[in-house]
């Protein structure tokens, strides 16, 4: 039997649709591919999280696209498969150079109130900060990414360790798991190395 949507009575059906169907509710900006997922998955079939015959792209950021079409079309259990595809390869590729865009995308193409990818973000980034610090598209996500910084402080799990520094020669805000104390280490924008960082946190 075809899993059905909350938000239609009836499957998908890749004919002629009736007003306010979901496949006249399909714009333009939805990933084609993500669709592709969601009718096969609505099927009673997997769906392969490196995108399909249409075309190739980052398993995490499809993850990402599918994730958001299961949430404005209504298939929870579409969107449950999406966020753990999602974090079983985030987990395994925090280290890869669409790790940080997807921390941009996860933020861009979900609400405040929606936490399931965001909530896999705060925790892999918090685990591996002092790594991710060291990536320079990592540091202009936390700068420019909209409520990211404030969820890795606030939601990451143990995150009552975390200090927040501002570096006195440029001005960038950086974090670290734990309080530095006199342990010298270099700002991870402009390299300016100290050992008296807990002079400036950052409050509040």
């Amino acid at each position: 039997m075809a899993t059905t949507s909350r938000r239609y009575a009836t499957p998908m059906k890749m004919s002629i649709a009736p007003k306010g169907s979901s496949v006249q509710n399909i714009r333009a900006y939805d990933d084609p591919r993500a669709v592709e997922a969601m009718v096969h998955f609505m099927y009673g079939f997997e769906y392969d999280s490196s995108g399909s015959d249409l075309g190739r792209v980052s398993p995490m950021l499809f993850n990402i696209n599918v994730y958001q079409v299961a949430d404005k079309f209504e298939v929870p259990q579409l969107k449950q498969k999406a966020k753990d595809k999602f974090e079983t390869i985030a987990r395994t590729c925090w280290e890869m150079d669409d790790y940080p865009i997807a921390i941009s995308e996860a933020y861009q193409r979900t609400h405040k109130g929606d936490r399931g990818l965001r909530d896999i973000l705060v925790s892999i980034s918090h685990e591996h900060l002092e790594k991710l610090l060291e990536n320079e598209d990592f540091r202009t996500v936390l700068e420019e990414v909209l409520g990211f910084a404030a969820d890795l402080v606030r939601h990451s799990p143990g995150n009552t360790g975390v200090k927040k520094y501002c570096c006195p020669n440029c001005n960038f805000n950086w974090m670290l798991g734990h309080s530095a104390g006199n342990i010298s280490y270099r700002c991870p924008k402009c390299s300016s190395q100290r050992s008296n960082w807990d002079d400036f946190i950052v409050k509040g």
